[in-house]
């Protein structure tokens, strides 16, 4: 097997495993884990999972970093509108999911909605679409964020990505206590809303910048495949376990606080997903040669599938809202409403591609129309 072909394929089961990360993190987001209060066995084992899982944004960033860092574009209008074309397929992905979630909202939902409501939808990022925003916003950025990693050498993009963690993730390590309280470092649950600032947090919002250098980085100075299986799976199990008993304790009998060490760009983020991206690309994946063309097809619906869950989460969480209501009797039945809501995301976002898909053939067979008819 290829060393491409294995390269594709673990970046294709990386970014699947983020897609299940995203879903499985929405479930908690549905079922009022961040109401109830982080007391018992079953809370502790949801800590858990949602320290694991919250890394999808995390993961689907550094994918971005290692796949795209290669790209040459030339600073010019044609260069760039050429690159920047590759959007469309992400935007008409947008506008159908949305579109599907609207047909549901209205025949299923019973809401009367019309089309204002649905252009207002989209240029809000309504339900699960704020990623969509910002990735757009990002991907405009990736030509000029190229030229400058492509001139610096090995040192400087170590030094690049260390001053990166330096703004975005320190804050989140340094700016989580109350320095005025001793108790706070005994007892963090009862001044969870009190910290003191040690650091300044102003450029911790640039954190997708530092995870794509952070991904860049890896893939062109980090020979993954050399690297001890066990010692990785060790240092992710040692930090895993470390950030679920970090949360434990700042949430200890409280409902979880959602702080800025386990967001997106915080310290515990930036270590779970680094660990979780070398992992699953530390594998030599050639026993999966035969089906590398279903992999490839189901990492294409990854996006779609994302956006279309909202469907399945709001349909099947509203039937286990009404069942039970305490979020324990709810994390009971995980292991049935989770799976079922994975496997539906990924069949409604098979149809959304299909359906991208031929809409890209008409307009293309359109478009050639179009310039025969004109050359005569």
């Amino acid at each position: 097997m290829k060393n491409e072909d294995n390269r594709a394929i673990s970046f294709d089961i990386t970014r699947i495993t983020a897609c299940v990360f995203v879903i499985i993190v929405h479930f908690f987001w549905n079922t009022n884990y961040y109401l109830s209060n982080i007391d018992s066995s079953i809370m502790y084992i949801s800590t858990l999972v949602r320290t694991i899982c919250i890394t999808c944004v995390p993961l689907f960033m550094l994918l971005s970093g290692a796949l795209l860092h290669r790209k040459n574009v030339k600073i010019e209008i044609v260069d760039l509108g050429y690159f920047y074309l590759r959007l469309v397929h992400i935007v008409l992905t947008y506008f159908l999911c949305t579109g599907c979630i609207f047909i549901y909202r209205m025949g299923i939902n019973k809401e009367g909605l019309g089309w204002k409501d649905y252009f207002g939808n989209i240029l809000r990022y309504d339900q699960y679409s704020w990623y969509v925003g910002m990735y757009i916003c990002f991907y405009l950025l990736v030509p000029f964020l190229n030229i400058l990693w492509n001139v610096l050498d090995k040192n400087s993009s170590r030094t690049l990505v260390a001053v990166l963690i330096i703004l975005t993730a320190l804050p989140s390590f340094l700016n989580i206590y109350d320095f005025s309280s001793f108790d706070s470092f005994i007892c963090p649950w009862l001044h969870y809303e009190s910290f003191t600032v040690i650091v300044p947090n102003s450029f911790v919002s640039i954190y997708p910048i530092t995870y794509y250098y952070l991904g860049a980085y890896i893939d062109r100075y980090v020979d993954i495949k050399k690297l001890d299986r066990f010692k990785v799976f060790f240092l992710l199990t040692l930090s895993i376990l470390f950030c679920t008993f970090f949360n434990i304790w700042k949430s200890y009998t409280i409902p979880f606080q959602w702080g800025i060490w386990q967001d997106f760009g915080g310290w515990q983020n930036v270590l779970n997903s680094v660990l979780i991206f070398v992992f699953t690309n530390l594998f030599d994946y050639s026993f999966f040669i035969k089906v590398k063309d279903v992999i490839t097809f189901i990492s294409k619906l990854t996006f779609g599938a994302y956006l279309i869950s909202w469907i399945p989460d709001d349909y099947y969480y509203k039937t286990l809202n009404s069942l039970y209501e305490n979020y324990i009797e709810k994390a009971s039945k995980a292991y049935i409403y989770i799976p079922r809501n994975i496997i539906l995301s990924f069949l409604l976002a098979g149809v959304i591609y299909l359906l991208k898909e031929l809409m890209c053939r008409i307009f293309k067979c359109v478009s050639k129309g179009i310039q025969i008819s004109s050359r005569r």
